[in-house]
């Protein structure tokens, strides 16, 4: 069986169009990815590049069917197939990383929120005023 013949066997155990398909399926992959990735810095690119990866191998499996069958590659359903599969996760990936760039952390998704962590001068201030006590006049007594 071919790489294409197994994808419209799945294909068919669905009532979607083969298009929906790469949308649902790159989606899955991305929210997947950052997910598994959630304590990365990175997560969300990472995730991208996932999906990314994941779909030009389908679509190089995919492209050696085509040739196997026609001689050369149809790369009008190969273009529709990559934006399909990448629209989604490219327009989350510009909404949560935009403005923080790409270091937006996933871990809120998961119940967990990073923190930067203290410099070291800002932990010698954060110690010295939560140890220090405002005088009163019976300290100046003693």
């Amino acid at each position: 069986m071919t790489w294409y013949g197994l994808k419209e066997a799945v294909a068919r155990l669905f009532p979607i169009t083969h298009d929906a398909m790469h949308v649902h399926v790159g989606l899955a992959i991305f929210l997947l990815s950052a997910l598994l990735l959630r304590r990365h810095r990175y997560a969300m690119v990472l995730a991208w590049l996932a999906t990314l990866s994941l779909e030009i191998v389908n679509e190089g499996l995919d492209a050696r069917d085509w040739i196997l069958w026609t001689g050369h590659v149809n790369w009008p359903e190969t273009g529709r197939d990559m934006v399909d599969t990448l629209l989604w996760p490219s327009i989350l990936l510009a909404a949560l990383c935009g403005a923080g760039g790409a270091r937006l952390p996933l871990a809120d998704i998961g119940g967990l929120q990073r923190t930067r962590p203290e410099s070291p001068r800002s932990a010698r201030t954060s110690a010295v005023t939560a140890t220090a006590r405002p005088r009163s006049p019976r300290d100046s007594a003693r």
